[in-house]
Protein backbone atom coordinates (compact mmCIF):
# COMPACT_ATOMS: atom_id res chain seq x y z
CA UNK A 1 0.00 0.00 0.00
CA UNK A 2 1.48 3.91 -0.82
CA UNK A 3 1.52 5.99 1.85
CA UNK A 4 2.05 9.68 1.03
CA UNK A 5 5.00 10.93 2.78
CA UNK A 6 5.10 14.37 4.52
CA UNK A 7 8.07 16.97 4.01
CA UNK A 8 9.32 17.51 7.30
CA UNK A 9 9.29 21.17 6.61
CA UNK A 10 5.48 20.86 5.72
CA UNK A 11 4.79 18.70 8.70
CA UNK A 12 3.63 21.79 11.33
CA UNK A 13 1.84 23.54 8.46
CA UNK A 14 0.03 20.58 7.96
CA UNK A 15 -0.78 19.75 11.37
CA UNK A 16 -1.91 23.58 12.21
CA UNK A 17 -4.61 23.46 8.92
CA UNK A 18 -5.80 20.38 10.23
CA UNK A 19 -6.53 21.42 13.51
CA UNK A 20 -8.31 25.13 12.13
CA UNK A 21 -9.73 23.07 9.32
CA UNK A 22 -11.81 20.73 11.99
CA UNK A 23 -12.05 23.65 14.47
CA UNK A 24 -13.72 26.03 11.98
CA UNK A 25 -16.26 23.41 11.28
CA UNK A 26 -18.40 23.90 14.16
CA UNK A 27 -19.60 27.17 13.57
CA UNK A 28 -19.38 26.47 9.78
CA UNK A 29 -21.74 23.29 10.65
CA UNK A 30 -23.99 25.83 12.46
CA UNK A 31 -24.59 28.31 9.64
CA UNK A 32 -25.36 25.64 7.20
CA UNK A 33 -27.93 23.68 9.17
CA UNK A 34 -29.28 27.29 10.33
CA UNK A 35 -29.37 28.94 6.50
CA UNK A 36 -29.84 26.04 4.06
CA UNK A 37 -31.14 22.81 6.05
CA UNK A 38 -33.73 24.79 8.16
CA UNK A 39 -34.94 26.92 5.11
CA UNK A 40 -34.54 26.08 1.64
CA UNK A 41 -32.74 22.09 2.37
CA UNK A 42 -36.26 21.60 5.02
CA UNK A 43 -37.61 18.96 2.57
CA UNK A 44 -34.77 16.63 3.32
CA UNK A 45 -33.92 17.40 6.81
CA UNK A 46 -37.57 17.20 7.93
CA UNK A 47 -37.22 14.00 7.58
CA UNK A 48 -34.67 14.26 11.28
CA UNK A 49 -37.18 16.13 12.74
CA UNK A 50 -40.06 13.56 12.74
CA UNK A 51 -40.32 10.37 14.46
CA UNK A 52 -39.53 7.46 12.10
CA UNK A 53 -39.35 3.58 11.94
CA UNK A 54 -36.40 3.30 9.78
CA UNK A 55 -32.87 3.72 10.11
CA UNK A 56 -32.44 5.80 6.73
CA UNK A 57 -33.80 9.49 6.28
CA UNK A 58 -33.64 12.05 3.57
CA UNK A 59 -31.79 13.70 5.68
CA UNK A 60 -28.66 11.60 5.15
CA UNK A 61 -28.35 12.87 1.83
CA UNK A 62 -26.36 15.79 3.76
CA UNK A 63 -23.05 14.08 5.13
CA UNK A 64 -23.34 12.07 1.75
CA UNK A 65 -22.83 15.58 0.18
CA UNK A 66 -20.32 16.73 2.61
CA UNK A 67 -18.47 14.02 1.79
CA UNK A 68 -18.27 14.66 -1.62
CA UNK A 69 -16.74 17.61 -0.85
CA UNK A 70 -14.01 16.24 1.82
CA UNK A 71 -13.08 13.72 -1.16
CA UNK A 72 -12.94 16.68 -3.15
CA UNK A 73 -10.17 17.94 -1.21
CA UNK A 74 -8.12 14.99 -0.81
CA UNK A 75 -7.92 14.83 -4.85
CA UNK A 76 -6.93 18.37 -4.46
CA UNK A 77 -4.55 17.54 -2.00
CA UNK A 78 -2.34 15.00 -3.77
CA UNK A 79 -0.69 18.58 -4.76
CA UNK A 80 -0.93 20.71 -1.80
CA UNK A 81 -0.82 19.89 1.50
CA UNK A 82 -3.03 22.66 2.49
CA UNK A 83 -6.43 21.14 0.49
CA UNK A 84 -4.95 17.56 2.16
CA UNK A 85 -5.37 19.54 5.70
CA UNK A 86 -8.74 21.03 4.88
CA UNK A 87 -9.56 17.55 3.74
CA UNK A 88 -8.34 15.84 6.96
CA UNK A 89 -9.91 18.58 9.44
CA UNK A 90 -13.13 18.13 7.35
CA UNK A 91 -13.23 14.44 8.05
CA UNK A 92 -12.27 14.26 11.36
CA UNK A 93 -15.09 16.87 12.34
CA UNK A 94 -17.41 14.33 10.16
CA UNK A 95 -16.55 11.62 12.12
CA UNK A 96 -16.55 13.74 15.52
CA UNK A 97 -20.66 14.87 14.10
CA UNK A 98 -21.48 10.94 13.55
CA UNK A 99 -20.30 9.62 16.90
CA UNK A 100 -22.00 12.55 18.92
CA UNK A 101 -25.05 13.24 17.06
CA UNK A 102 -25.46 9.47 15.76
CA UNK A 103 -24.26 7.72 18.41
CA UNK A 104 -24.29 9.88 21.56
CA UNK A 105 -27.80 12.08 20.73
CA UNK A 106 -29.93 10.17 18.82
CA UNK A 107 -28.87 6.37 19.82
CA UNK A 108 -29.25 5.66 16.38
CA UNK A 109 -26.46 2.74 16.56
CA UNK A 110 -27.52 1.80 19.96
CA UNK A 111 -27.70 3.85 22.98
CA UNK A 112 -24.73 4.63 25.38
CA UNK A 113 -25.68 4.12 28.90
CA UNK A 114 -24.05 6.89 30.03
CA UNK A 115 -24.14 9.76 33.00
CA UNK A 116 -21.19 11.26 31.36
CA UNK A 117 -22.30 15.15 31.72
CA UNK A 118 -21.20 16.12 28.29
CA UNK A 119 -23.22 13.52 26.85
CA UNK A 120 -26.43 14.67 28.69
CA UNK A 121 -25.33 18.12 27.92
CA UNK A 122 -25.54 17.28 24.05
CA UNK A 123 -28.19 15.13 24.41
CA UNK A 124 -30.11 18.37 26.07
CA UNK A 125 -29.24 21.06 23.30
CA UNK A 126 -29.89 18.96 20.84
CA UNK A 127 -33.28 18.37 22.30
CA UNK A 128 -34.04 21.65 22.96
CA UNK A 129 -33.70 22.44 18.86
CA UNK A 130 -35.64 19.63 18.55
CA UNK A 131 -38.68 20.81 20.60
CA UNK A 132 -38.05 24.37 19.52
CA UNK A 133 -37.52 24.22 15.65
CA UNK A 134 -34.65 26.70 16.85
CA UNK A 135 -31.19 27.14 18.54
CA UNK A 136 -29.17 25.74 19.24
CA UNK A 137 -27.91 24.78 15.23
CA UNK A 138 -24.10 23.44 16.33
CA UNK A 139 -23.54 20.03 17.09
CA UNK A 140 -20.40 19.71 19.01
CA UNK A 141 -20.26 23.09 20.88
CA UNK A 142 -24.38 23.66 20.84
CA UNK A 143 -25.11 26.68 22.57
CA UNK A 144 -28.49 26.45 24.12
CA UNK A 145 -29.82 29.96 24.87
CA UNK A 146 -30.80 30.59 27.76
CA UNK A 147 -34.58 31.27 27.53
CA UNK A 148 -35.13 27.96 25.67
CA UNK A 149 -32.82 25.88 27.68
CA UNK A 150 -35.52 27.09 30.97
CA UNK A 151 -38.16 26.69 28.88
CA UNK A 152 -37.20 22.90 27.83
CA UNK A 153 -36.55 22.17 31.83
CA UNK A 154 -40.13 23.70 32.65
CA UNK A 155 -41.49 21.07 29.57
CA UNK A 156 -39.37 18.22 29.03
CA UNK A 157 -40.14 16.07 26.27
CA UNK A 158 -37.60 13.28 24.37
CA UNK A 159 -37.66 14.88 20.92
CA UNK A 160 -34.49 12.74 20.52
CA UNK A 161 -35.19 9.27 20.92
CA UNK A 162 -36.14 8.68 17.05
CA UNK A 163 -35.93 5.23 17.20
CA UNK A 164 -37.47 3.96 19.79
CA UNK A 165 -34.63 3.16 22.25
CA UNK A 166 -36.42 4.99 25.39
CA UNK A 167 -39.28 3.50 26.85
CA UNK A 168 -41.03 7.25 27.49
CA UNK A 169 -41.36 10.65 26.40
CA UNK A 170 -39.62 12.00 29.61
CA UNK A 171 -35.72 10.78 29.37
CA UNK A 172 -33.32 11.36 32.45
CA UNK A 173 -30.62 10.91 29.68
CA UNK A 174 -31.33 14.55 28.26
CA UNK A 175 -31.91 16.64 31.73
CA UNK A 176 -28.88 18.46 32.75
CA UNK A 177 -29.26 21.03 35.94
CA UNK A 178 -29.84 24.26 35.55
CA UNK A 179 -26.28 26.10 34.96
Amino acid sequence: MDTIAVPKRESPLLIFVVIISAMAMEPITAVLHRAIMHHGGWSWHKSHHRRIGSQFERNDLYPLCFSVIAIGLFILGTSSSTFRGIGIGVTIYGATYLFVHEVVIHSRFGKIASSNRLFRYWRFAHNVHHQFNAAPFGFIVPIVPKSLGDNSRQNPRNLIDRYGTSQNNRDSSIEVDAE
